[in-house]
């Protein structure tokens, strides 16, 4: 008999044999790597597979709410087929393509419904049929539809974009996310600006997300829950966008990890703030107290706006001219994080929370490696933010 560590090097050994004769082996059989990752891989009992990817509990709770509340259309896409006149399952001379059968799809396609393109868009489907056709020597059952309309595009509406079917007034739902993901795959849309919001960086990079975010007017927008500092970075440094999605959105629906909006019907008419303070000739001042004396210890959210200089000797110099970075600090607020001011900028709006009778104190200061830089805040304008109280404590986690 083998002695135990003559058997275990022997394994170990044949180890590498055992996936060579596997790729050397793999045409004539196709699953061979796969049985033996299912031999290694311990299924999970809890584990569910969305696009092909499996997703932990928590994110499979996060998609199921998605799905939930954001009505995602029934998908399916043309075949892979390049004869008999088409292409990529396309028709290249009349409006007809073969798409994948499934009983589902052939339940719910129906004369009279409309499928939307990534290209052509919206097209009002005229005819079904159930065909058997062999493609590739294979005999296989799909849909035929034949549509109204000019011809399709086989390269942008054929395989492997999506094909969505719709109702007669139905629409693809609009998302915009903070950070794009599972629900912009199902719908193969993305940010007309940046997928991330972290990536909008600078002036006009910032700028222009607003806008973006203002001219899209999507259905519904998914955030992440301000529950760690970065969350809480996110909302300082971009509160212009924040601002923006609680006056137009409401708060649909709460993920383990993100926040669902909805859009409100009456969302995006012009919305004037009036300032309830200011307070001017600040620049020989370090610190400033916000005097809003007031009665109650029930939390609430300030807005304020700053107008302020800076001067940098090391402006012109590469490298050197990031060091110096400028500081708001709400010390005696209940402020998860110093506010760092962009130094592109003359004027920066910032939110704080407040949840007793202190009036908050706002300190100025600057931190670098290198001397000379210098911040000087001219101008202090300060209002109450307007909201549901339910929404400022999911938008702020306040509780989290």
């Amino acid at each position: 008999m083998l002695s135990k560590k003559s058997f275990l090097c022997l394994f170990y050994n044949s180890i590498p044999i055992i996936f060579f004769l596997s790729f050397l082996f793999k045409p004539f059989f196709p699953d061979a790597l796969q049985s033996l990752e299912n031999l290694s891989h311990k299924k999970q009992l809890h584990e569910k597979k969305i696009l092909g990817s499996y997703l932990d509990p928590l994110w499979y709770e996060h998609f199921r709410l998605l799905e939930k509340h954001i009505p995602i259309p029934l998908f399916f896409s043309s075949i892979p087929m390049d004869e008999d006149g088409f292409q990529n399952g396309i028709s290249k001379d009349s409006t007809s393509l073969f798409v994948e059968y499934s009983k589902k799809a052939a339940d719910s396609v129906q004369e009279g419904k409309y499928v939307h393109f990534k290209k052509s868009g919206k097209r009002k489907i005229e005819k079904v049929e159930i065909a058997w056709k062999p493609i590739y020597g294979i005999r296989r059952k799909y849909i035929k539809l034949y549509l109204e309309g000019t011809i399709l595009s086989p390269y942008e509406d054929g395989y492997p974009y999506r094909i969505f079917l719709l109702d007669k007034d139905e629409n693809k739902p609009t998302v915009w996310s903070t950070y794009s993901g599972i629900v912009e795959a199902l719908l193969e849309v993305h940010n007309p600006d940046t997928d991330y919001i972290i990536h909008a960086l600078g002036e006009k990079r910032r700028d222009k997300y607003v806008e973006s975010f203002k001219k899209t007017k999507c259905d519904y927008a998914i955030t992440i829950k301000n529950k760690w500092i970065y969350g809480n970075w996110l909302l300082s440094s971009n509160w212009d966008f924040y601002e923006q999605l609680v006056y137009n959105y409401d708060i649909l629906c709460i993920a383990p990890s993100h926040v669902i909006w909805k859009k409100k019907k009456d969302a995006f008419l012009e919305n004037q703030e009036q300032w309830e303070g200011t307070f001017r000739n600040l620049e020989d001042k370090k610190e400033f107290t916000l005097p809003l004396n007031r009665d109650g210890d029930n939390y609430d959210i300030i807005i304020i706006e700053a107008e302020y200089s800076i001067e940098n000797p090391w402006k012109f110099f590469p490298f050197f001219n990031n060091f110096p970075r400028y500081f708001i600090d709400p010390v005696n607020a209940s402020a998860k994080q110093t506010i760092s001011l962009p130094p592109y900028k003359k004027v920066f709006r910032f939110p704080i929370f407040i949840k007793n009778k202190e009036n908050p104190k706002l300190e100025f200061y600057v931190r670098s490696l290198l001397p000379g830089a210098s911040l000087k805040i001219k101008e202090i304008r300060y209002r109450y933010f307007h909201a549901p109280q339910k929404t400022k404590e999911i938008l702020f986690g306040i509780f989290e």
